[in-house]
């Protein structure tokens, strides 16, 4: 068996050991996701402090605690605040009336009430000048985006959700792959199921984009669905689950993860989403208005820096955030000059409400 082909088997085997500890406490499932019997690891003991794995307990505790809070909040009768974690915001593109908040009504109108229809597409991830460096130092960056119903189809006990996993590597140099190949469509990965139905027109989503130094099971994996697919991205989907299973899937993440070190690139819970002004009502400011068009997801301590350029500013078909006037065939060389403190994804919904 080839090196590569081992790495992953190694790796599918720690998702199954995670999986089947998904009830353990977050005390002992890490620990035992982070030892390798077959490499010789001793487990900690008082003469042998140094073989207890260091756990991300912060890690930890948003996929297991803090994730999918505001969602249960609002289950419960409550106001879906999020816990403390500074979501990113979303800003939606208007051709005439340029970047505004997605709150915003200014950014369309929307239906009166509805079951919404969503589909999305990451279009363009682009890394602040600092994060180009920092990630080529690094072993693996993933991008996860979550999106779940609050009330159950006809004929369906529980609510659904749809989690897409994407996983950005460095190339044989060690530097991010270039900028143009930075895509992700989720509803690749989610298949024949691409179109989320919202019933009601209200739900939550959530995006996280974390990055790792070390080498892990984690990352071998992804490097190993890489190779073996011949793309720049190579991603997972979990299409239409149960919610109650995506909080076992929260656990399997938080446990991984949890063994190095995270640096968090996006980091979010769940964030209300409505396509009806019905939907908007029961969630107030807090939420997501979604209409067909393009939107930048935006760290909240840098939308400073978009808003100070807005007028002089367009986002182009490519996902690429670039002075007006920029000759198309050097959209790619002017995004990675203009604003090089600010990091964005730029993601495309389609939004129908019948």
């Amino acid at each position: 068996m080839n090196e590569s082909r081992r790495h992953a088997l190694q790796g599918m085997s720690m998702l199954l050991a995670a999986a089947a500890c998904a009830g353990c406490s977050p005390e002992a499932t890490p620990a035992a996701a982070a030892g390798n019997p077959s490499e010789g690891v001793p487990p900690p003991t008082a003469a042998n402090p140094s073989a207890e794995p260091k756990i991300d307990e912060a890690t930890l505790d948003f996929w297991t605690k803090s994730v999918r809070e505001p969602a249960e909040l609002y289950a419960a009768g409550m106001e879906p605040m999020s816990a403390a974690i500074a979501n990113p915001e979303f800003l939606f593109y208007h051709p005439e009336k340029g970047f505004l908040m997605a709150s915003d009504p200014e950014a369309g109108a929307l239906p009166d009430k509805g079951n919404l229809q969503a589909m999305l597409r990451v279009e363009r991830f682009r890394p602040a000048a600092k994060d180009r460096t920092d990630l080529g130092n690094l072993q693996q960056g993933s991008l996860r985006i979550d999106l779940q119903q609050t009330q159950p189809m006809p004929g369906l006990a529980e609510a659904l959700a749809w989690s897409a996993v994407a996983a950005f590597l460095p190339e044989t140099g060690g530097k991010l792959p270039a900028l143009k190949n930075l895509e992700f469509n989720p509803g690749t990965a989610w298949g024949n199921l691409q179109t989320v139905p919202i019933p009601e027109g209200l739900g939550f989503w959530s995006w996280n984009f974390f990055v790792q130094r070390k080498e892990s099971n984690w990352s071998r994996f992804f490097s190993f669905l890489r190779e073996s697919a011949q793309v720049a991205v190579p991603f997972l989907g979990l299409p239409a689950i149960a919610v109650s299973a995506l909080q076992q899937v929260d656990k399997l993440v938080g446990y991984l993860q949890s063994t190095d070190r995270t640096q968090w690139l996006l980091q979010s819970t769940a964030i209300p989403v409505f396509g009806t002004k019905a939907a908007a009502d029961k969630v107030g400011s807090s939420g997501v208005g979604l209409r067909t068009g393009r939107y930048l997801v935006v760290p909240t301590d840098q939308v400073g820096k978009i808003a100070d350029v807005a007028s002089k500013a367009m986002l182009t078909r490519e996902g690429l955030v670039v002075p007006k006037g920029t000759n198309p065939l050097k959209v790619f060389e002017a995004a990675e000059q203009f604003l090089p403190e600010v990091r964005y994804l730029s993601v495309y919904v389609k939004a129908d409400v019948s």
